[in-house]
C-alpha cells in the first residue's frame, strides 16, 4: 500500500481479487476499483504490491508489481 505524498488518497492492492482500490484521508474506500489484473493469487503470483510516485501528482503515475503463473514472469 501507497500514501499519495500530499496524503490524501492511499492506493492499495486486493491480492485475493488482483483489485488495486483506493482509499481517502478519512477512511472511505471508493467503490470503484483504480485498476484490477488478472492471475491467480496463489503463493507469490498475482498482484503483490502498490507504489505512487514520488513526484505525484505532477508526475501521475502509480506502480504495481505483479508477477504473472502463466509465464513465470514478474512484471512493473
Amino acid at each position: 500500500m501507497a500514501w499519495t505524498p500530499d496524503g490524501t488518497r492511499l492506493f492499495f492492492d486486493e491480492q485475493a481479487t488482483g483489485d488495486v482500490r483506493v482509499a481517502t484521508a478519512d477512511g472511505t474506500v471508493l467503490p470503484q476499483p483504480f485498476a484490477h489484473l488478472d492471475g491467480d493469487a496463489s503463493s507469490e503470483t498475482g498482484l503483490l504490491g502498490v507504489a505512487v510516485d514520488p513526484g505525484f501528482p505532477q508526475q501521475p503515475w502509480i506502480y504495481v508489481y505483479y508477477s504473472d503463473p502463466a509465464l513465470g514472469l514478474n512484471r512493473l
